[in-house]
Protein backbone atom coordinates (compact mmCIF):
# COMPACT_ATOMS: atom_id res chain seq x y z
CA UNK A 1 0.00 0.00 0.00
CA UNK A 2 3.06 2.60 0.67
CA UNK A 3 4.74 1.72 -2.81
CA UNK A 4 1.01 2.40 -4.33
CA UNK A 5 0.54 6.08 -2.25
CA UNK A 6 -2.45 4.27 -1.12
CA UNK A 7 -1.81 5.54 2.45
CA UNK A 8 -3.75 7.74 4.64
CA UNK A 9 -1.01 9.86 6.14
CA UNK A 10 2.47 10.79 4.64
CA UNK A 11 4.24 7.16 4.75
CA UNK A 12 7.26 6.05 3.25
CA UNK A 13 9.27 2.57 3.62
CA UNK A 14 13.03 2.05 3.31
CA UNK A 15 14.84 -1.07 2.50
CA UNK A 16 18.77 -1.58 2.38
CA UNK A 17 18.25 -3.97 -1.04
CA UNK A 18 19.44 -7.18 0.89
CA UNK A 19 17.58 -10.06 1.65
CA UNK A 20 14.77 -9.74 4.40
CA UNK A 21 16.03 -10.10 8.13
CA UNK A 22 13.28 -11.65 9.75
CA UNK A 23 14.11 -11.19 13.50
CA UNK A 24 11.74 -12.55 15.83
CA UNK A 25 11.25 -10.20 19.52
CA UNK A 26 11.39 -11.07 22.91
CA UNK A 27 8.04 -11.22 23.37
CA UNK A 28 7.25 -13.36 20.62
CA UNK A 29 6.46 -11.35 17.16
CA UNK A 30 8.30 -11.40 14.12
CA UNK A 31 9.65 -8.15 12.06
CA UNK A 32 12.01 -7.52 9.19
CA UNK A 33 14.91 -5.51 10.89
CA UNK A 34 15.95 -4.12 7.68
CA UNK A 35 12.93 -2.17 6.03
CA UNK A 36 12.57 0.78 8.10
CA UNK A 37 8.72 1.82 7.94
CA UNK A 38 8.07 6.02 9.05
CA UNK A 39 4.75 7.99 9.03
CA UNK A 40 5.38 11.42 9.18
CA UNK A 41 9.09 11.39 9.22
CA UNK A 42 8.63 9.22 12.38
CA UNK A 43 9.97 5.69 12.36
CA UNK A 44 7.47 2.83 13.92
CA UNK A 45 8.23 -0.56 14.96
CA UNK A 46 5.85 -2.64 12.54
CA UNK A 47 4.81 -6.42 13.68
CA UNK A 48 2.90 -9.54 13.42
CA UNK A 49 2.18 -12.50 15.27
CA UNK A 50 4.30 -15.67 14.96
CA UNK A 51 1.42 -18.12 13.31
CA UNK A 52 -1.44 -16.44 14.01
CA UNK A 53 -4.82 -17.51 11.99
CA UNK A 54 -6.10 -13.63 11.36
CA UNK A 55 -6.36 -12.56 7.86
CA UNK A 56 -3.55 -9.39 8.16
CA UNK A 57 -2.09 -9.63 11.45
CA UNK A 58 -0.15 -6.73 11.55
CA UNK A 59 0.36 -4.07 14.51
CA UNK A 60 2.59 -0.97 15.19
CA UNK A 61 3.87 -0.84 18.19
CA UNK A 62 4.60 2.56 20.31
CA UNK A 63 5.43 3.16 23.72
CA UNK A 64 4.17 -0.27 24.44
CA UNK A 65 1.05 -0.09 22.91
CA UNK A 66 0.29 -2.40 19.79
CA UNK A 67 -2.11 -0.70 17.47
CA UNK A 68 -3.70 -3.13 14.75
CA UNK A 69 -2.68 -2.05 11.20
CA UNK A 70 -4.98 -3.29 9.02
CA UNK A 71 -8.99 -4.97 9.44
CA UNK A 72 -10.13 -8.26 8.37
CA UNK A 73 -10.80 -7.11 4.62
CA UNK A 74 -7.28 -5.60 4.47
CA UNK A 75 -8.03 -2.14 4.60
CA UNK A 76 -6.36 0.06 7.38
CA UNK A 77 -8.05 -0.41 10.80
CA UNK A 78 -10.07 2.78 12.26
CA UNK A 79 -7.29 2.26 15.07
CA UNK A 80 -4.41 2.86 13.46
CA UNK A 81 -6.00 5.73 11.52
CA UNK A 82 -6.89 7.34 14.46
CA UNK A 83 -3.14 7.11 15.94
CA UNK A 84 -1.75 8.27 12.58
CA UNK A 85 -3.68 11.52 12.39
CA UNK A 86 -2.94 11.72 15.93
CA UNK A 87 1.26 12.17 15.38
Amino acid sequence: MILDNMVPVKMESEHDGEAFNVVLLEEGSLTISNIAIKIKDIEFLFKTTYNSKASYPMYLEHDYCDYLVFNENGEFSEEFLQFAETI
